[in-house]
């Protein structure tokens, strides 16, 4: 038998088309499996997303020692923070997703320091919440009203 002018033939052809289409689908999945492993290994990809966002006017504000890592650096140091999210104080958490808008919307839903809820975590946030609420603050967050009592009139035991 001869195989001569195998792609001469129809058979030849479909065989051709076919390898070729296969290599095509192989080298453009390669070629953006690299371009994606490039882009997520660069340095300095974490300050670059924080540029792009902010011109776009999104609230991203990435912490100085994240500004230079590789969006892969960064995903690693997402891992320990979401694997041990109860126990991360909240300020670490928006420090590593460039964020403040947790601490900002708690705040004015519970009436609290920004400050006194970034050094809570999650765990301990309703300990911290009872801590540090007063009676002044709960009465205009809330809309509690209390009763015509003078020890409600004091304004020592209301800020307490």
């Amino acid at each position: 038998m001869r195989y001569t002018n195998f792609a001469g033939g129809c058979f030849g052809k479909i065989v051709s088309s076919v390898l070729s289409a296969i290599l095509g689908m192989v080298l453009t999945l390669g070629g953006i499996a690299l371009g994606g492993y490039i882009l997520i290994t660069r340095k300095g990809m974490v300050g670059t997303v924080e540029e792009f966002a902010q011109g776009r006017n999104l609230p991203i504000d990435f912490d100085e020692s994240l500004s230079g890592l590789s969006l892969l650096d960064w995903g690693k140091t997402l891992i320990p923070i979401f694997g041990n999210i109860e126990s991360t104080p909240i300020g670490d958490i928006e420090k590593a997703l460039g964020v403040s808008i947790l601490s900002e919307k708690i705040s004015d839903i519970t009436g609290l320091e920004e400050q006194v809820i970034k050094d809570s975590t999650l765990a301990d946030f309703g300990k911290t919440f009872a801590d540090n609420l007063t009676l002044a603050q709960a009465s205009e967050t809330f809309g509690i009203e209390f009763p015509d009592l003078p020890v409600f009139e004091d304004t020592e035991f209301l800020s307490q």
